[in-house]
């Protein structure tokens, strides 16, 4: 389950690890083709994080930060 949170962040709790990642540290999401209901977080540290989410749910947040980021309400209408 992944909450957004205040100051450009994600929280994000699953099975024995909590993480919260800094979304300016963002360097890409990128899907799992084996399994649609994962993604791997890289981070401009050289970190990957892998998440039992769906790319939609992480990549919909990370859009929302750029958006409020940038001082524009981004729509897509799709990812």
């Amino acid at each position: 389950m992944s909450k957004p949170i205040k100051h450009g962040c994600i929280r994000h709790i699953t099975n024995g690890m909590r993480v919260l990642i800094d979304l300016k540290s963002v360097a890409a999401i990128r899907e799992r083709t084996e399994t649609a209901d994962k993604v791997e977080v890289h981070l401009t540290s050289g970190e990957v994080f892998e998440l039992d989410v769906t790319y939609e749910e992480i990549a919909g947040l990370y859009l929302e930060f750029l958006a409020k980021e940038r001082g524009v309400m981004a729509n897509p209408t799709s990812i």
